[in-house]
């Protein structure tokens, strides 16, 4: 699918186009985009610049319903939106739910409390998603369901035990 630039307002294909690769997978192209020429970039300054004294005179409730209905068109579409840039970065579900650096309170609880770390996979978290989704209703994204997507991975560690499942992150549309 090609990807055009939009200028004034118009889906505007200037001839060249740049594939997009997955770079965990060089052998996807997670999309075609066109490339702007000179014509189409100044084409898209001039209408930045007759459209800015606009927005300029526009109140701040103005502006804030136009934001705000961007936002909502993004969030709408954050599951599919959040797929396309992990893909673009190279980065899986897991990986865009890994914590980078823990934080200092943190380390010295774990140490106490935590005797083993159950690490899982892509396809495991996604299945979790839709257990949590389809068997009780919930709808959890990955870091939500990371809990779960443990004991789907290592049911033998957990076989015969109470659990109990901490279940956070509503950051997902169930209409995606």
């Amino acid at each position: 699918m090609l990807h055009a630039n939009l200028i004034a307002g118009e889906w505007v294909e200037d001839g060249e186009v740049a594939p997009n690769i997955n770079p965990s997978n060089t052998a996807e192209v997670v999309g075609e985009y066109a490339r702007a020429g000179a014509e189409a970039v100044d084409a898209a300054v001039a209408a930045a610049r007759a459209a800015q004294p606009a927005w300029a005179e526009a109140s701040p409730q103005v502006r804030h319903d136009v934001l705000e209905a961007a936002g909502a068109a993004i969030m709408a579409r954050k599951e599919e939106l959040g797929r396309l840039l992990s893909r673009e970065e190279g980065k899986t579900l897991a990986e865009g739910i890994a914590v980078k650096m823990p934080g200092e309170l943190t380390v010295p609880i774990v140490k106490a409390l935590v005797s083993e770390i159950v690490l899982v996979d892509e396809e495991t978290i996604e299945r979790a998603i839709c257990v949590f989704a389809s068997l009780q209703k919930t709808m959890a994204e990955g870091a939500g369901a990371a809990g779960l997507a443990a004991m789907l991975a290592r049911p033998d560690a957990f076989a015969g035990r109470k659990v109990g499942l901490y279940l956070c992150g509503g950051n997902i549309d169930p209409r995606v």
